[in-house]
């Protein structure tokens, strides 16, 4: 059984500034994300719940939204397929001194199986010119990791080889691009939005693309809706944890 998560920074539905007044930008996100046909839709940079619940509607999906603690625009939201049971817990406003964005942890029941996701958006540099955001990004990503998700995405701010990017592998975590042998391609203008896969969680990478275009949408018209790409992996489910 395969289990589809798709993550992408829909840069708060807005669109690039070219898109302003031109088009439904909402409404052409749920057409992009209704080709990949994800089973988990994670998403970064959702203003409010009514932006979350309009997209929920146009998608037929279930959804939690998760507000910011430092700025509206950086909520986030998760949306879960219908036929999937699930569990949710709004991490980042549990714990609120502890994150700057959103962290989102679900529980999605596959099968027999059950499967731990965690939704995430680490911090910038723009609210930490002292260290560009390092240390915060640090402390984030090690409070995530104790809570031992099977599945990390979502834009970490971080580049491969960065302090994050060695904190993941360290703690057992398997770069999804660099097992499909496409660590190379960029979601943004470089790397920093991932799918990062516990090794102890029993789950195969069965495929992972950086989504430029779909048989519908153009690559002109992707590029233009976030200055993020969406990137979709597909997990086979059925191994033994540990």
């Amino acid at each position: 059984m395969k289990l589809r998560i798709v993550t992408h920074n829909a840069l708060r539905m807005e669109g690039l500034p070219e898109l302003a007044g031109k088009m439904d930008v909402a409404e052409m996100l749920a057409r992009l994300y209704l080709e990949l046909t994800p089973h988990v839709l994670c998403l970064q940079e959702v203003q409010s719940i009514r932006d979350a619940e309009r997209l929920a509607g146009l998608l037929g999906m279930r959804f939690r939204f998760e507000p910011a603690r430092i700025a509206p625009k950086y909520g986030g939201a998760v949306f879960v397929s219908p036929k999937l049971p699930f569990g949710y817990e709004p991490i980042s406003s549990v714990r609120k001194a502890s994150f700057e964005r959103i962290c989102q942890l679900l529980e999605i029941g596959v099968g027999d199986s059950l499967v731990t996701i965690c939704n995430l958006h680490l911090p910038s540099g723009v609210q930490h010119p002292e260290d560009g955001g390092q240390g915060v990004r640090m402390r984030e990503i090690s409070e995530v990791i104790s809570l031992m998700p099977d599945v990390i995405v979502g834009d970490l701010n971080s580049l491969p080889e960065s302090p994050v990017y060695r904190k993941l592998q360290e703690s057992g975590y398997m770069d999804a691009a660099v097992e499909a042998g496409k660590g190379d391609v960029p979601t943004c203008t470089e790397r920093i939005d991932y799918v990062w896969i516990n090794s102890q969680a029993g789950l195969e990478l069965a495929d992972y693309t950086v989504i430029f275009r779909t048989e519908a949408i153009s690559e002109d018209l992707v590029r233009s809706l976030s200055d993020h790409l969406p990137v979709s992996a597909a997990l086979s489910i059925g191994g033994s944890k540990g």
